[in-house]
């Protein structure tokens, strides 16, 4: 890219800076960057102007979140070694789009189950080896895993598209296999 401009909700118009050497990635950095950033940025519709170094004109329009969402909390979580078999329950957590369950191993990440996406109002989940969405046929005693919870909203709700995710929030559960557990979120 040759430049790219950002066009703010209340029409501000911000030259963004190439962040990487082959400038296929602009930003606008703080002059100092002193930790967190107080104020929050304009919510609303951002509208961006590019221009390749062939002189070609792309725009995209992107639209950043007017609200701040409560994070999921898993509020209550059981594992049985014997039959292989978990339950989740958590806090319902308002105005998302979708809900995915995920039980990894925690070195490799490998995946060991996956649920499909659940319905927003979705407040707890079971499953066990015999569930749909099982990876795996056997893993050895003692491995950490975790199994996390993970709520998604997507810009416009019609097309669910990841490149239009505006939030994601998650929670997460660390045990061993092999070992009952019952946590209750306290």
């Amino acid at each position: 890219m040759k430049s790219v401009e950002a066009t703010s909700p209340s029409l501000k118009v911000v030259t963004l800076k190439s962040y990487t050497s082959d400038a296929t990635i602009f930003t606008k950095l703080p002059q100092k960057l002193k930790g967190y950033e107080k104020q929050r940025v304009e919510p609303g519709v951002y509208n961006f102007k590019a221009i390749t170094r062939q002189g070609e004109t792309l725009e995209s329009v992107n639209k950043l979140a007017d609200k701040l969402y409560s994070p999921l909390k898993i509020t209550k979580f059981e594992y049985d070694p014997k039959d292989i078999a978990f339950k989740l329950e958590w806090d319902k957590v308002e105005d998302m789009d979708m809900i995915k369950i995920t039980l990894s191993e925690k070195l490799s990440g490998g995946i060991l189950f996956e649920s499909d996406y659940l319905i927003p109002s979705t407040t707890q989940y079971s499953f066990d080896r015999g569930s749909m969405g099982w990876k795996i046929v056997s893993i050895e005693e003692d491995k950490n895993c975790v199994v996390s919870v993970t709520a998604y909203k997507f810009e416009d709700i019609g097309q669910k598209s990841w490149s239009e995710l505006e939030w994601q929030s998650f929670d997460k559960k660390e045990f061993k296999w092999g070992e009952a557990t019952i946590d209750v979120g306290m």
